[in-house]
């Protein structure tokens, strides 16, 4: 309605084109004058197809600049857990939707014993996305592993990732996070066998995790399954386990996400948003109205 009544239209984030269908971009080309990417990969991408787009940032990274971590938290965290005389902390991140932690948790459990097993000293915080999410994930830890040592916590994602040495999480936003605060991860997505006839219709990109996309690469490893569930938790207990046991390892697996980040978690997208928006439209801000006033 805005492109026919003649109105500048201006996306913001669009949706992930790349990755899911890209020949709906004929859309874009339709009724989109000019994309601000979020992701630099995501510019070069419409660049390529001959699109007006300029990349101006993530706001997620402002979300985590803001945000201070609860210091006391993290410590009480750190401090109940020591392997060889070193504190070692694998965060578990189930996913935002009730049929993510249904689908997945159960899985990071099998993993969370097997490490358990050869590291007895290892502790388990749990990152919920909500109350019925911990209630859930009680549920699936009475059945499943009633005596592993995990807390499951509300609202402190931020903190479990950055106290973490390590994580095991389900496909999410919830990557940039942990490549805003270095945190190695291996990757889990149990999905069912209509979910991957789709993908292996529709999905053009190599990998699913944002890190991996941005840098071309999988600097976090993946682990996508339908089936032989045992075969998939042996693969990513030794992955972790690679991590916890050798401190070179993880360190090298944290330098890696840190060059990254420095690369692409700038802060400052939606203000940068917001400038491409009035230069696009022709319009000062007031603030520098004013600045040149002074």
């Amino acid at each position: 309605k805005a492109k026919r009544a003649g109105v500048q239209v201006i996306y913001y984030m669009p949706p992930q084109l790349w990755a899911w269908a890209p020949w709906r971009i004929r859309k874009v080309y339709k009724y989109v004058d000019h994309v601000l990417a979020a992701l630099p990969f995501e510019a070069d991408w419409y660049a390529e197809r001959g699109v007006s787009v300029e990349y101006v940032g993530h706001p997620f990274f402002d979300e985590v600049a803001a945000h201070r971590l609860d210091d006391g938290f993290c410590r009480s965290m750190r401090a109940a857990s020591r392997l060889d005389d070193r504190d070692c902390v694998v965060g578990l991140l189930p996913g935002s939707r009730n049929q993510e932690v249904r689908r997945n948790f159960p899985v990071m459990l099998k993993v969370a014993r097997r490490l358990h097993e050869r590291h007895p000293k290892l502790r388990f915080p749990v990152a919920c996305y909500k109350e019925s999410h911990r209630a859930l994930c009680a549920q699936l830890m009475a059945k499943h592993a009633p005596d592993l040592p995990i807390d499951l916590r509300v609202g402190r994602t931020p903190e479990i990732i950055g106290a973490s040495d390590c994580c095991l999480m389900v496909s999410g936003s919830v990557s940039l996070e942990l490549l805003a605060r270095g945190t190695p991860a291996v990757v889990i997505y149990r999905g069912t066998m209509l979910f991957y006839l789709l993908v292996h219709l529709f999905v053009t990109c190599e990998y699913n995790t944002l890190p991996n996309l941005i840098a071309g690469r999988g600097i976090m490893p993946e682990v996508s399954f339908v089936s032989q569930v045992r075969h998939h938790v042996r693969r990513m207990t030794d992955i972790l386990d690679g991590w916890i046991s050798d401190p070179e390892t993880q360190t090298a697996a944290r330098r890696v996400l840190l060059r990254l980040r420095g690369r692409v978690a700038q802060t400052g997208g939606v203000e940068r948003a917001a400038d491409a928006i009035e230069r696009r439209l022709g319009i000062a801000s007031a603030t520098a109205v004013q600045s040149r006033a002074a």
